[in-house]
């Protein structure tokens, strides 16, 4: 058993999460990630292997319709775990099931929070009873769901137009959460803009906002950008944050962070998303993240079959809608940042940007809190 397992397994327990009121709520890079799934992330289900054999060499349109002709043949609800938020699930879910235009396929979800999802999924296959037919989560948490070989390896043509670094084995990206720099138009000129990660982190005319939870963040510029692109040891990039850290201000969560320096407490934040910032300036707000500090971090959130699902053509089914251009549209209306590069909303293609190693921050994930926490002052309590 793995240490990530066993640490997971004496998480909070099942019960604990039912009592706490959190059950499923109402119904309300290559050809991609051909038709014979794959090996690396655990042995295919047997159910998987028959609906791959029933779409190989099909092209996507046909694809489709097979798949929507197996899915109404499975028995049973489709229940999908995400983490995306509750007034965003629900509607995806009714759009599904629109999209798709079959009576014979009903859908259920249960949503919380990443670490809650990540815990309810192990301890339900530890207990032998899995629940979850495809999970929407963020790409840390599918990472760990893969080496414990809870999901289902496949590929889809429909991941073709998926932006790059964001297919895998057995999950796709179907949004990213891209970090920024903001700051505030009416305090900061642009002659007084940041205009590199240097800059801003030796930026003293103010106290400078930054994220308390964001270590993917900060491990992905000390290793992309500080030892990558600026040669620097992982200890002269870590000192530049730590010289930093008195003129830090650390700020629990991306959209407090942002709405603070809207209204001037900061001139400048550090660490917060590119779809808050937009939602603050599309409101008139008087901040911006463009011309953006390059490079940008991107951390793709990503979407999987599970293995043991027993209604596996709904969840290949889902899967591509979420990659399709309907289901980019539904999540980009909803300020998220589609993977699928013919959707409105994507990063332009001329912004530098690096993605997070999912891996390295599962490997060392503690390492990265901890340095992270040496920068900001203030520990990491993970949201469940």
């Amino acid at each position: 058993m793995s240490m990530i397992r066993r640490a997971l397994r004496l998480a909070i327990p099942l019960a604990l999460l039912a009592a706490c009121g959190q059950t499923p709520t109402a119904p309300d890079q290559d050809a991609a990630a051909g038709a014979d799934g794959g090996e690396s992330a655990g042995e295919p289900a047997s159910g998987y292997d028959a609906i791959f054999a029933e779409l190989e060499g099909l092209d996507q349109d046909q694809r489709w319709g097979r798949l929507i002709e197996l899915a109404e043949e499975e028995e049973g609800t489709f229940l999908v775990y995400a983490t995306i938020s509750g007034d965003e699930i629900g509607p995806l879910m009714e759009d599904f099931e629109a999209t798709v235009g079959s009576d014979e396929i009903e859908t259920d979800f249960y949503r919380a929070g990443s670490t809650t999802v990540l815990q309810r999924i192990v301890q339900e296959a530890d207990a032998g009873s899995p629940e979850a037919d495809a999970v929407v989560s963020t790409g840390i948490e599918m990472e760990v769901l893969s080496n414990e070989g809870l999901l289902q390896p496949f590929e889809t043509p429909a991941a073709e137009n998926i932006i790059e670094n964001a297919v895998y084995p057995d999950w796709v990206g179907v949004y990213i959460n891209v970090y920024t720099a903001a700051w505030n138009t009416d305090l900061v000129s642009e002659a007084e803009v940041p205009q590199t990660w240097e800059d801003a982190l030796t930026y003293t005319a103010s106290p400078v906002g930054i994220e308390l939870k964001s270590y993917d963040w900060f491990a992905t510029l000390v290793t992309e950008y500080f030892m990558g692109q600026q040669g620097l040891s992982e200890e002269e990039a870590v000192q530049i944050f730590l010289d930093a850290g008195p003129n830090l201000v650390p700020v629990d969560g991306r959209t407090g962070l942002t709405e603070f320096t809207s209204a001037g407490q900061f001139n400048i934040a550090l660490a917060t998303y590119t779809q808050n910032v937009d939602g603050f300036r599309n409101e008139g707000a008087p901040i911006t993240w463009e011309s953006p500090i390059e490079p940008l971090v991107q951390r793709p959130n990503g979407v999987t079959p599970m293995a043991d699902s027993d209604m596996p053509a709904t969840a290949l089914l889902f899967v591509d809608y979420l990659l399709s251009q309907d289901g980019q549209e539904v999540l980009a209306g909803f300020d998220r940042v589609p993977t699928n590069v013919n959707v409105e909303g994507a990063i332009p293609a001329e912004y530098e940007v690096v993605s997070v190693d999912v891996a390295e921050m599962v490997e060392n994930r503690q390492k990265w809190m901890d340095l992270y926490s040496q920068v900001t002052g203030e520990p990491i309590e993970e949201e469940e």
